[in-house]
């Protein structure tokens, strides 16, 4: 079994590698990648798939919705993610962010 990423896809489907990068989620009943299909990833899919697509397989669509995004992971915290900081609250600490004590 083959795995493909948008190069080896690009090549099944004849089309170019710019063509299928910015189309492969809008074609209808195109498969899913099984890994990298978030926005950002980079897919792969089984070669076996995309040669099932050229012969006329097709897969359900899966639309990105309000829903779906609320059910994703969410993202882990990186170490330059910026950290929240309580409000500070009275003329104290007004006077120290203008700079006085």
């Amino acid at each position: 079994m083959t795995d493909l990423d948008l190069h080896g896809v690009a090549a099944l489907l004849h089309r170019s590698y710019a063509w299928v990068q910015r189309n492969w989620r809008d074609l209808d009943g195109f498969p899913p990648p099984f890994v990298g299909g978030q926005p950002g990833g980079r897919p792969w899919w089984r070669a076996v798939d995309i040669e099932a697509y050229k012969a006329g397989q097709r897969w359900p669509s899966t639309p990105t919705t309000v829903d779906n995004l609320a059910q994703r992971e969410p993202r882990p915290a990186v170490a330059n993610d910026p950290k929240p900081h309580p409000p500070a609250h009275g003329v104290a600490a007004l006077l120290r962010a203008a700079g006085g004590r």
